[in-house]
């Protein structure tokens, strides 16, 4: 891609590289081969540290004034806020439906919500007498949001509202998959098996009541790339019996 290559990451089927080099300090799209096209530059950015998708769009992480930038076609890229004065975006995540943003000098992490509106959720290092504190990878794992940090070398996790996920690849051919809201229990069943579980600690029913459209096939992440057939929704919770049986089907 004709820059230091410092990130690698997937958009809608696009393998993308972020640069490292002032002004191609950008993003490139492989094309195959050695090839790859060059999609510009955020303005004002000389390094790309982080990708995330969030409803379809691309997001970028960016060096040197802490900003998040949307994708809008090569060489076009829309301004939505900088993170407190922070310095560096380094880690993007889309966790239960809210892109969060890990920084640099402060290794503070942000919650995105709406264009300019970035909410700081915390410090994650602290470590005294140093230049640069970075709060960097991040991963969902077991319904949480996990961030690594230097240089203290600490993992922390954050559990916001109530999210179950499964953290291995699905078998090949179709999977019936079930979510199950009991009470304060939220649960998921791949073929009939219950692979996960959140609850709520102080006993209350889960509410989800919302004015949200519902979207099949489309979440807060991106599309579905695959194929869906016979979907239900229940009024109520299902048992495991029921669920055995419907997986059977």
């Amino acid at each position: 891609p004709d820059s230091r290559c410092v990130v690698l990451g997937v958009w809608n089927g696009d393998l993308l590289s972020g640069g490292y080099d002032g002004e191609r300090g950008g993003v490139a799209r492989y094309d195959g081969g050695k090839d790859w096209t060059y999609l510009g530059t955020p303005p004002g950015v000389t390094q790309t540290y982080s990708f995330a998708s969030q409803f379809g769009e691309l997001y970028v992480g960016t060096w040197p004034e802490g900003k998040v930038f949307r994708f809008d076609g090569p060489d076009n890229w829309i301004d939505v806020g900088r993170l407190d004065e922070e310095k560096e975006v380094m880690g993007l995540m889309v966790y239960n439906g809210k892109l969060y943003g890990g920084t640099l000098p402060l290794a503070q992490v942000y919650r995105f919500d709406g264009e300019g509106d970035w909410i700081n959720t915390g410090q994650l290092d602290k470590t005294p007498d140093v230049k640069y504190r970075r709060a960097w990878t991040m991963a969902i794992h077991d319904g949480q949001l996990f961030c690594g940090t230097l240089p203290s070398g600490h993992v922390y996790s954050l559990n916001v509202g109530q999210c179950v996920s499964h953290d291995k690849e699905l078998p090949s051919g179709w999977r019936h998959i079930a979510v199950v809201r009991e009470g304060n229990r939220l649960r998921l069943y791949v073929d009939s098996r219950k692979v996960s579980e959140s609850s709520f600690s102080d006993n209350q029913s889960l509410n989800l009541n919302n004015d949200a459209p519902l979207t099949i096939g489309f979440g807060p992440q991106d599309y579905f790339k695959g194929s869906l057939r016979d979907i239900r929704i229940y009024r109520r919770s299902l048992s495991p019996d029921e669920i055995e049986r419907l997986s059977s089907h």
